[in-house]
């Protein structure tokens, strides 16, 4: 009678889709798990006869519930764990592990708001804060809505007659006697789809609310049930009919806990065929769960309206990105049991916050994908969008990656802009200004306008509108400060006081809050509530003068001449503020016009600025000021150098020189760091640059080399004839090889502490794989000899996600001079890869560093050692292996 009954249960669960089945999926897998466990089991790729596979399941005791086609394995249900634990051993079976418990990333239903408030929150369309923040509008006046852009919703479905949706298609996948059927029923009767798709892609249609990129393409891939739970197979088979049917881009607000192999799998075929996936964090601050803990797939947290992350957003050394995920006004299935009555809701979770970025990635792939083209395809690829989006995210928390925030606060229009960052101001100016350059280089124009067709204007042209814009946050607002730029970084532009981007400060006494006012000639105006000044500004005069007055006063007191020398470019930055972060201003309390002209060659090398300060009301000279860049060798200024850091320590040791190069790769730089040690001061550094020298509390910091041997520098070359070395033995093939070069010179003890080396230090793009390379070369200081070198190559793109640490063993072995290591970490893991010889002694260390999950290759030049025995040693997280190598020269 048992049997019978389970026999009949199993009938049902193949019929479901064709009957009311009261069950939910979660019911239904805890009540087969009663008794049964239900596993994918994957075959082997060659093993795809379906009789034989099917007779095996069979032989073990296995009842079938589906094939999964396109990875060659199938959904089971097995009695008991020992048949599941003998099946494992059969040839054919690569693979059993169990069919996950997908869930949707939502929270407490208490949260939704009513019918009733509904009227109180949308009397009419409003673009909901969240929108703002990641700066959609301002993409949407380029003519971007993310229109074509195909984008699949993996989630309960989408509410196919809400009026502020519209729904190209969608399909809900289920397995049905034994294969994946596609049904077209994927309407949602739980909510949490429609929420999910009204961030994405809520019209604007003068109704409710607008989505990150209205204009998509929409479709509903409903994996889960009307109770919000699924299964791993569901995945699987929604990835499939994704892949068949050429989406764009997924969004994944749902998870699981542990880690599928299978899943994996079909994660990675989606991810060669190109579609971008975008997954929650989860809603658990401990860790990062499934899938968005696969490398391949956008791992999305939540903020507040404070850029803050959400108490409950998950974190872990997977993240990418976050974006809004609290108070987040969008769509709702009307007819839900929760939301009876309402069409809109208030949402919280990194359900929530995941749909901004898959919005952001629509944009995105609706642009040319100029710079970030590192296959040169032509297209967008998955890894091309993730590194734009990391590398156009704003920090939130500490600079660059952390486990909380990820690369920072997904940016729309950030992303959208061509070209990479570059920046018209050196290093050491005005970093506190209130213009931001970098947030508006335009070094790749094409795809946003035509810049002959954008009209400059004057700063007094937009004040009037940024007034009124900051006035609709608080009508108390004064005007504190302007910020503006004209000349070099824009195509077309000629110097007249006409400005294509500018900056408006406000501030509201009685909210106590500044508000900033973004206006370019491209896109509009824009207001911007979460930025704050370094220092306390002071009201700008009711009456000034404007921008094309000022430069013809400027230009008058010193500016033509300046920008009129032979073989220059010019730049001119505009700022009407008081300046209590200048030494050199007049003075910090009253405003004035500084005029900053940006002198640069034609290889893009600043070679000088002229300051020039003015009476706001009438353009009166107030002071100026000019300093001229000269790049020189490490040794040509050392001896003023070393004079003030005596003067400063009288037991001041040099421990390291640094230099930036510019673009002319000669071993001149007009930028050198000396560092020193004292042990009445600590540690300190001198700064030289524009023909003088600067005390600073900056230290060069690097893991694992302690930087605390004295050089002994008047014995050394100086860096323009080692630097000539490094170009001879490999630097020059490096830069011909890379694009986005950056070279740095480096005196120090090395990953072999007990050496002074000068090293020429390389980073790149691969030209041929479009992933970042670095290169090291080693020199003896003293000598000149060349001793060596060491790349790192990033990981393996085709290998994949290992899923155990190992070391391998070098190769060639026995060697001559250059071998490769190959290791491989299935996790993000703190590498350090060293080398010792027979006696036990450090020799180099190759790498000391955080990696993601994958297969690394290090090569390893050994032209400065002697033959012999040595040993190289692993350690990544808790793992440790060495093996040894033999040199023979």
């Amino acid at each position: 009678m048992r049997q019978k009954i389970f026999i009949l249960f199993i009938l049902l669960l193949f019929l479901s889709p064709f009957f009311s089945f009261p069950m939910s999926f979660s019911q239904e897998f805890q009540q087969s798990n009663s008794n049964y466990l239900r596993k994918i089991v994957l075959f082997k790729k060659d093993f795809t006869d379906q009789t034989q596979k099917d007779k095996i399941i069979s032989q073990y005791g296995g009842i079938k519930l589906g094939d999964l086609k396109l990875i060659n394995a199938q959904v089971v249900l097995f009695p008991n764990k020992q048949k599941v634990e003998a099946l494992a051993n059969h040839p054919a079976i690569l693979l059993i592990e169990d069919d996950q418990i997908v869930k949707a990333l939502d929270f407490d239903d208490t949260y939704k708001i009513n019918s009733t408030s509904r009227a109180n929150i949308f009397p009419s369309q409003v673009i909901p804060w969240n929108i703002l923040r990641i700066k959609a509008p301002q993409v949407w006046k380029t003519g971007n809505k993310g229109q074509k852009i195909k984008v699949a919703v993996f989630d309960t479905g989408i509410d196919k007659n809400h009026p502020d949706l519209r729904v190209k298609g969608g399909v809900k996948p289920r397995l049905v006697n034994g294969d994946p059927v596609y049904f077209p029923d994927w309407e949602d009767y739980n909510g949490h789809g429609t929420e999910v798709a009204g961030v994405i892609a809520a019209l604007d249609n003068n109704i409710g609310v607008v989505g990150v990129a209205p204009e998509v393409e929409l479709y509903s891939v409903k994996v889960l049930d009307d109770n919000g739970y699924g299964s791993g197979g569901n995945i699987i088979d929604g990835l499939e009919w994704a892949i068949n049917n050429k989406m764009d881009v997924i969004n994944m607000s749902l998870g699981w806990s542990g880690y599928s192999e299978t899943a994996h799998l079909v994660i990675k075929w989606a991810y060669q065929a190109g579609i971008v996936m975008v997954a929650g964090s989860g809603n658990e601050p401990n860790k990062i769960i499934y899938p968005a803990g696969y490398p391949e797939v956008i791992a999305v947290g939540a903020t507040d309206k404070d850029n803050n992350v959400a108490y409950f957003s998950g974190r872990g050394q997977e993240l990418d990105l976050v974006a809004p995920g609290l108070d987040i006004y969008t769509t709702n299935y009307k007819n839900s049991n929760l939301w009876k009555g309402s069409s809109y809701a208030l949402t919280l979770g990194t359900s929530h916050s995941t749909p901004h970025v898959t919005g952001v990635v629509a944009l995105l792939l609706n642009t040319p994908v100029g710079s970030y083209d590192f296959n040169n395809n032509g297209k967008w690829d998955p890894d091309e969008v993730m590194k734009k989006l990391k590398d156009r995210a704003r920090d939130i928390l500490d600079p660059g990656f952390d486990t909380t925030s990820g690369y920072g606060l997904v940016d729309a229009y950030n992303s959208i802009l061509p070209g990479a960052y570059s920046s018209i101001l050196p290093l050491w100016s005005f970093r506190q200004g209130f213009f931001d350059v970098k947030e508006y280089v335009m070094s790749d124009v094409k795809g946003i306008n035509n810049p002959q067709q954008w009209t400059p204007f004057t700063v007094k042209g937009k004040l009037n509108e940024a007034r009124q814009i900051a006035q609709s946050y608080a009508n108390d607002v004064k005007l504190r400060a302007i910020g503006a730029f004209e000349g070099i970084e824009i195509p077309y532009d000629s110097l007249d006081g006409k400005v294509y981007f500018a900056n408006y400060v406000f501030y509201s006494p009685s909210k106590d809050k500044y508000v900033y006012v973004w206006s370019n000639a491209i896109v509009g105006s824009y207001i911007d509530t979460s930025s704050t000044p370094e220092n306390t500004l002071v009201d700008l005069p009711s009456s000034f003068i404007d921008s094309d007055v000022v430069l013809d006063s400027a230009e008058a007191n010193g500016g033509y001449a300046f920008r009129s020398e032979p073989n220059t470019v010019t730049g001119v930055i505009y700022d009407l503020r008081n300046y209590p972060d200048d030494d050199l201003a007049p003075d910090t309390v009253n405003p004035y016009w500084r005029v900053t002209y940006v002198r640069q060659d034609t290889i893009s090398n600043g070679v000088g600025i002229l300051v020039i300060y003015l009476n706001p009301s009438d353009g009166r000279l107030v002071k100026k000021f000019r300093i001229v860049f000269k790049p020189v060798t490490a040794k040509e200024r050392f001896n003023d150098v070393n004079s003030l850091a005596v003067s400063y320590a009288s037991d001041a040791r040099l421990v390291y020189v640094l230099g930036i190069e510019d673009t002319l790769v000669d071993g001149k730089c007009m930028f050198w760091n000396y560092g020193y040690r004292s042990s009445s001061v600590g540690k300190f550094s001198i700064w030289w640059y524009a023909d003088s020298a600067r005390i600073d509390t900056f230290f060069l910091d690097l893991p694992g080399i302690p930087l605390n041997k004295p050089l002994q520098f008047n014995y050394y070359k100086d860096s323009n004839v080692l630097a000539g070395v490094g170009e001879a033995n490999g630097g020059a093939q490096f830069r011909k090889d890379h694009f986005y070069v950056n070279v740095y010179y480096l005196y120090s003890q090395s990953r072999d502490t007990a050496q002074i080396y000068f090293h020429s230090i390389y980073g790149g793009y691969s030209n041929s794989k479009g992933v970042r390379d670095s290169l090291v070369l080693f020199v003896h200081p003293v000598t000149g000899a060349f001793v060596g070198s060491f790349t790192k190559v990033e990981r393996d793109e085709v290998a994949g996600v290992p899923r155990s640490f190992a070391l391998h063993q070098n190769y060639p072995n026995p060697f001559n001079s250059m071998t490769t290591i190959s290791y491989e970490i299935p996790v993000r893991a703190s590498v350090k890869l060293v080398i010792y010889n027979v006696l036990g002694q450090e020799v180099v260390t190759l790498v000391n560093e955080v990696q993601e999950p994958g297969r690394y290759n290090v090569r390893f030049d050994a032209s400065g050692l002697s033959s012999g025995v040595y040993f190289y040693r692993l350690e990544a997280g808790d793992f440790v292996s060495v093996k040894k190598m033999v040199l023979v020269k």
